[in-house]
């Protein structure tokens, strides 16, 4: 029977190919279905609700609504495609599902703003010009994420959610066509129960059930093989001894494990897009050749331990 503690060694999720225990690929595959499908196609939705087109299925312009959602996901398709499999120093060849984000519809909104289809030219040329920067700005991410602290894109997630509330109080209430043609439903008590519902039910998944049930497949560090040996640690470093190259991206050799052992405080750990904090008692596991960084939480002290497999025989 396969060990369930782990969804894989760090040489399966590499590979694009591998499939999981159906244990894990079930929770797994409904997760991202729910997840990715819905953030998806939303962004093109509320983009068209602004603009003031694709007001249900007999207006002239619901097409072009099709068109924005068809594209949305074409390219989150091309983009997991890419992330996955790579395509030359690009991708994580990880399993990353990519998808369209919210982070820019604070801005899309104003620029479409009752424009209707005419507000598309200027929109898709803006996508286009931020894709091409967002492209240059990750050759060279990891050597300014020191300047990009948790206060500062905490703020920033923070100011995009404020800025979605409008939105989101706009559909709980019944939706832009409601508000638009004056529909009698428009902020009735149906409607807002709905959405009352909707908040109750994530909020109590959220803090009063297990984990499996909360996330689906919550995220679980790669497990250490049990015939490693430690054949060298660093010394102890603290919150303001932590070597540089510590808390950019950077990686063990060939056949090298580590472990990360906090001696005092707390640790962020951060690997393949996931994210542990690391307490006495709670080590980080590092798997050979796989990128990684680490971020003081205040005061801490930790040292780093390296493994090898023991020589069969």
């Amino acid at each position: 029977m396969p060990d369930l503690r782990t969804i894989a060694t760090p040489e399966q999720m590499r590979d694009p190919d591998f499939t999981p225990p159906l244990a894990r690929a079930i929770p797994l595959g409904i997760q991202h279905v729910l997840a990715m499908f819905v953030s998806n196609v939303t962004p093109a939705i509320i983009v068209a609700g602004a603009a003031g087109f694709g007001f249900g299925s007999q207006s002239p312009d619901f097409p072009e609504l099709l068109y924005m959602i068809q594209m949305s996901m074409l390219f989150a398709g091309v983009a997991t495609l890419l992330q996955t499999i790579g395509a030359g120093p690009v991708g994580a060849r990880l399993p990353v599902v990519q998808g369209t984000s919210f982070a820019f519809i604070p801005i899309m909104i104003p620029l479409v703003a009752g424009k209707g289809v005419d507000g598309l030219a200027a929109l898709f040329g803006g996508v286009v010009l931020g894709g091409l920067f967002h492209a240059c700005l990750g050759m060279f991410i990891g050597r300014i994420r020191f300047a990009l602290p948790p206060l500062v894109t905490g703020l920033v997630v923070t100011m995009i959610g404020l800025a979605l509330v409008r939105v989101g109080i706009d559909y709980a209430a019944g939706g832009v066509p409601a508000r638009v043609n004056g529909l009698p439903e428009y902020g009735s008590l149906l409607n807002w129960s709905a959405a009352l519902v909707v908040i109750a039910v994530t909020l109590g998944f959220k803090f009063f059930t297990r984990a499996m049930t909360r996330d689906a497949a919550p995220p679980e560090q790669p497990a250490l093989p049990a015939d490693c040996e430690v054949y060298r640690r660093t010394r102890s470093f603290t919150e303001t001894s932590v070597p540089r190259g510590l808390l950019r991206e950077h990686s063990t050799a060939a056949g090298v494990w580590g472990r990360i052992v906090v001696e005092r405080g707390a640790l962020r750990y951060r690997v393949g897009g996931l994210q542990f904090t690391l307490a006495p008692g709670t080590p980080g596991i590092i798997a050979p050749e796989v990128l990684h960084e680490v971020e003081p939480v205040g005061e801490v002290t930790f040292h780093v331990e390296f493994l090898r497999r023991a020589p069969v025989g």
